[in-house]
Formats: structure tokens, sequence, C-alpha cells
């Protein structure tokens, strides 16, 4: 994992060690999304932990270690999910240790960061509709970050307003991997927008309910 500041040196302590974003003690963590023991965790707020865990082949051991990882105050996870269009998208686990959650981000070509939204224990925030999550998920581009299509989807699930009916059949209609593992996480993604729970009325609606984030993706792709 990188240090993304380059120094390795950073404050610890209370919920206010860092004074500015700069300061975050970011390391690039993009390579657990090739870890099955990792999902669990990220998808915990969507589905039983212990039923993932199963369709995944993982047992708690492995899923602890990488909750080890995603939890450190010192080395804050940090995803790049790389934009066609150019900048990326950031998904930080922001481990204060009173003021912890996940925060999402958009980078410019510039690396100017601007906050889309941030995810507090297991409340997702919706502000990408269902055309720009499988859009941003199925047309990475060649360079460093999490590019795996359906680990995109994933990884950006949280972030996601409303879903289709159709909305199964469209993830595998539009993610073809070629490996076991690719297959497998859409076979997750599917058992997550099947799961009934996440619909209370029985519909494909809104997913998170009427309380989410007003949407900043159109503002923030020109940032």
């Amino acid at each position: 994992m990188t240090d993304e500041r380059g120094t390795g040196q950073h404050l610890t302590g209370s919920a206010h060690a860092f004074p500015s974003r700069d300061d975050y003690p970011l390391f690039d963590t993009s390579e657990l999304v090739l870890d099955p023991a990792f999902w669990p965790g990220h998808l915990f707020w969507a589905y039983d932990i212990s039923e993932l865990m199963a369709m995944l082949d993982v047992d708690g051991a492995d899923v602890d270690a990488l909750s080890v990882k995603l939890t450190d105050p010192e080395r804050w996870p940090h995803f790049r999910v790389p934009l066609r269009e150019g900048g990326h998208l950031a998904v930080i686990y922001r481990n204060f240790p009173e003021d912890a959650g996940v925060d999402f981000e958009r980078v410019g070509a510039d690396g100017a960061p601007v906050t889309l939204a941030s995810m507090e224990g297991d409340q997702p925030v919706g502000v990408l509709d269902w055309d720009e999550l499988v859009e941003i998920a199925t047309t990475p581009p060649r360079r460093s970050g999490v590019v795996l299509p359906m680990a995109r989807f994933l990884l950006l699930l949280p972030l996601l307003a409303e879903a289709p009916e159709d909305a199964v059949d469209q993830v595998r209609r539009s993610f073809r991997p070629r490996t076991r593992y690719g297959r497998l996480l859409v076979e997750v993604a599917c058992a997550l927008l099947e799961e009934r729970r996440l619909w209370p009325d029985g519909t494909y609606t809104r997913l998170w309910g009427e309380d989410v984030c007003e949407r900043v993706t159109s503002t923030s792709r020109t940032a």
C-alpha cells in the first residue's frame, strides 16, 4: 500500500488531528477489491454478512484481517476509480476514532477533490442514478486504480439512488466477466439487487428512502 502524500508521516489521536484534507493519511488500497474477503465488510449494510461470506467462500478470520486494514486510524484505505473523461472517484475510509465513515469524492484531473457524499454507519446515500453507475463501472480507462468493472460497481453501490425493475437482468447483460472472480462478483451484485429488504414495498424505486443526498455529480464533473 502506498502513502499518497509521499512521507508516511502523519498525526494520530483525536478527531481533529488532521487540520486539512491534505493531511489525511491516505494509502492506496485499490488492490483490496481483488480479495473476496473485502466485500462482506464493504457491503454489510446491504446484505446478511454471513451469507455474503458463504457466497464469496471466505471465513471469519479472512474478514477480520481485512477489517483491521479497513479501520486502521493511521493508514486510511483509499480506493481510486479512474474515469474515462479524466480524474477519478475516490472512496476513502475515514478512520477518525470518533468520526468514522466512508467518504466519496470526485477528484478532477487537477487533483482538486469535491465531496459527493459521506456514508455514516449503515446508511448509504444516493447521488448516482442507475445509468450513471453502470456507465462508470463498465467503462474503466486503462490506468491504475480499480479497473475491474464489477468491483467498480460494488465499490460505488452506496452512491446508487434508484434501480430499475430489471436491474438484475441489466447487470447480467452489461457485465460479462471472463474470470471466475468477476463472475462471482456479478452473482453477489445480483443477490443484493434481489434482496427485498432494500425495497420494503416490493418494488424497485428509491433504494434508500426519501432522505438522500442532493445529487451533485453534474456539477462535480466540471470541477
